[in-house]
Formats: C-alpha cells, sequence, structure tokens
C-alpha cells in the first residue's frame, strides 16, 4: 500500500522511542506496524533478507512488554545471529520497564532450564529449544511462554534443521491449543511462493500475512550473471579469479565482498589478488598503514595480517574472535577495499555495495562430489 512511512514517535513510550536510532520505519515496517503494535494475533511477514526483519521482531517485543506479559522467545537458525544479538537487545533494552533480563540458549540443559526461569527474553536455536520444550507438561517455565518469533522460518521443512524447526512450530500450537492459553506466534522470513500456507498453518489471519514481492527492495539490486562451462571445479574458481578481480578492481562505488566455497579458498584467491594487484601497481588499502598498525598487531593469523596490510580481509566461520573483530571495523570504516568470504557466514557477514558469489559449488564430503 502507498502508506507514509511511520514516524517512531507513534510508539508513544519514551524508553520506547530512544532504543532506536532512526526517526522513521522504513517502508515494509511501515505496512506491518500497526499489526505487530496494537494487536497481539499471530502474524507472518515474508520480505528480503536486509529490509529490517529484525526491528519487525523487536515491535512484536516491544508491544508485548507493553502489555506487561510473560516470557518471550526468539528462534533463529544462525548461532553467530544469536550472539551478535543477545549483545545488542541487552544493551539496547535491559533497562526498559523496570529492567529485562536477555539471554540466551547453550548446548547444555540443565542450564537451559536454568535461563529459561531467569529471564524476559530467550534466544535459541532451533536444536536448543527442541530439547527444552519436548517435555512441556513437566515444565511450567515452558508453558509460561505468551511470544513465540521465529525468524528465518524459510528453512522449516529443509534437511534436518528445518524439520525440527517444523517440529518446535507444531509443538508450541499443540500447546497452546491444550494449555488454552494466548500464545502469539510472529513468523519472520524471505519472500515465499506458499506466503499464504504458511501463514494459515501457524494460525495467521488473511489480514496478518504480509508476504511481499521479492521484487520490492529498500535499495535497487542490480544482478549480472557470469557463466563457464568448465567441468572441473579447481579450473573453474581458476578460471573465474581475474573476471572478480578486475569487477572489484573497476568498481569505485564502495567496499567489495566476495563470497567462497571455503576458508582455503578465501586465503589462496587472497593471494592471487595481491599478485594481480601488485602486478598492476594497485593498491586495495584506503587508509594510511600507520593508523591501522595497531589494529594489525591484534591479529594472530600471519596470513590475515600480511593481507589486511594491503586492504584484502578474509571471513570465514570459526575464525578468531579478535581476528573476526578487527577485520569487521576495518570493513566497516572503509579501510578495505575487498572481503572474501565462506558461504557458511552469509546469514552475519558485513554487508557491502558490491557482492560477487564466486562459484556456486562447494564440495560435499560425505558424498564426495560438489
Amino acid at each position: 500500500l502507498q502508506l507514509h512511512p511511520v514516524p517512531i514517535d507513534d510508539l508513544k513510550v519514551p524508553d520506547f522511542i530512544s532504543s532506536f536510532d532512526f526517526d522513521f520505519f522504513n517502508k515494509f515496517q511501515s505496512q506491518v506496524f500497526n499489526t505487530l503494535y496494537h494487536t497481539d494475533e499471530n502474524v507472518f511477514v515474508g520480505i528480503v533478507k536486509g529490509s529490517g526483519k529484525t526491528v519487525i521482531a523487536e515491535l512484536a517485543l516491544l508491544n508485548h512488554w507493553k502489555q506487561n506479559k510473560g516470557r518471550a522467545v526468539y528462534i533463529c537458525p544462525s548461532q553467530e545471529k544469536i550472539d551478535i544479538l543477545v549483545k545488542q537487545w541487552s544493551s539496547r533494552f535491559g533497562d526498559i520497564a523496570e529492567g529485562k533480563v536477555i539471554n540466551k540458549f547453550s548446548n547444555e540443559l540443565s542450564s537451559n532450564l536454568k535461563v529459561l526461569a531467569d529471564s524476559h527474553v530467550i534466544l535459541s536455536t532451533p536444536q536448543q529449544f527442541d530439547l527444552v520444550s519436548r517435555r512441556w507438561k513437566q515444565r511450567k517455565n515452558v508453558q509460561s511462554i505468551e511470544l513465540f518469533i521465529a525468524d528465518d522460518v524459510q528453512i522449516v521443512g529443509n534437511g534436518a534443521e528445518g524439520s525440527v524447526y517444523e517440529n518446535i512450530i507444531s509443538r508450541m500450537r499443540f500447546m497452546s491449543s491444550q494449555l488454552e492459553n494466548k500464545l502469539r506466534i510472529v513468523a519472520l522470513s524471505t519472500s515465499l511462493a506458499n506466503g499464504r500456507d504458511f501463514g494459515e498453518w501457524i494460525g495467521a489471519d488473511k489480514n496478518n500475512i504480509f508476504n511481499f514481492s521479492s521484487k520490492e527492495r529498500i535499495r535497487p539490486l542490480e544482478i549480472h550473471l557470469q557463466s563457464y562451462n568448465i567441468n572441473h571445479n579447481p579450473s573453474l574458481i581458476l578460471a573465474m579469479i581475474k573476471p572478480t578481480y578486475l569487477a572489484v578492481k573497476g568498481y569505485e562505488a564502495g567496499s567489495s565482498l566476495v563470497f567462497v566455497p571455503s576458508r582455503k579458498q578465501c586465503i589462496e584467491i587472497g593471494l592471487e589478488f595481491l599478485r594481480l594487484a601488485n602486478a598492476d601497481e594497485t593498491s586495495f588499502l584506503n587508509a594510511n598503514i600507520e593508523d591501522i598498525e595497531p589494529l594489525l598487531n591484534k591479529v594472530s593469523d600471519q596470513s590475515l595480517k600480511d593481507s589486511l596490510s594491503s586492504g584484502i580481509g578474509f571471513y570465514y566461520k570459526n575464525m578468531g574472535a579478535t581476528d573476526k573483530k578487527v577485520v569487521e571495523k576495518l570493513f566497516n570504516k572503509g579501510a578495505l577495499s575487498v572481503l572474501f568470504a565462506t558461504k557458511d557466514t552469509a546469514f552475519y557477514a558485513p554487508t557491502a555495495n558490491l557482492v560477487i558469489v564466486l562459484s556456486t559449488q562447494f564440495y560435499e564430503g560425505k558424498e564426495h562430489r560438489y
């Protein structure tokens, strides 16, 4: 609908207003604002990634606290995203309405039960919540959950993790009908082909199913495809390096993020980039080396340190916490022109103006094939 952006002041509560650092909700958040903030009905929202789904989850939480209701649970398949959100929400919402305790589950059942008892908001992966909620009939703290926010539900039914996710949503629906208590489910996803079916499955009324077209975005998107007909995977990757280098080098409008299949390729392609840059006498570093020296001295991985001093960063799963912070800081401040990230960091990698997906194949060890 052609709506005017909803101003932040419409939240009406000074504590809530001060927790956001912008003045207006974006076009998607404005469409769902009324339903999320002024009703307690189940809602499904399907929008393209990067459109502010987390703020939509926060609106549901604020509405929940406005009415002094019980526990809330936020489910997300990515543990890294949960780790980031726990810190953010604790600092932003910790003092709201006499203080809110915000925690995350671990993989230890006994400590999770204690966390559940002590917290207003719990962040969890589907697997962690599955273990805690299985014996819901004996666990009063599970029965007292009144808001269930399910993020990234596009993975439901997809592989082992998707099956667990489907299970816990069904279990919460079943529990709420057995106990006849008012449980609100807010499901957030990328745009789905069967958004109406999914919304009805979680118990949302047809007026509360917001499944936006995947063409609708906050910023315009340009997509370029380049195909290769090389069957041998290592040769295929090698053939892609030079075109990728030329695309990054010719891109003046900001930083570039290159997704590669594995950590090993991060480093190998990064070194190849350095070789090409030296041959061209091009530098990818947008800062004086003296200014970033204190940060570089904190890096423990020598190959990462060498590439950072040339303006190229690596970003992969399970990298050292300090190394990761240094890479994020340098990239977000614009000191690095290019960041090589592995495909499994797509949930939480920093954002960039130019994103290149270098090969859509990866090696599956279980099946010995790409």
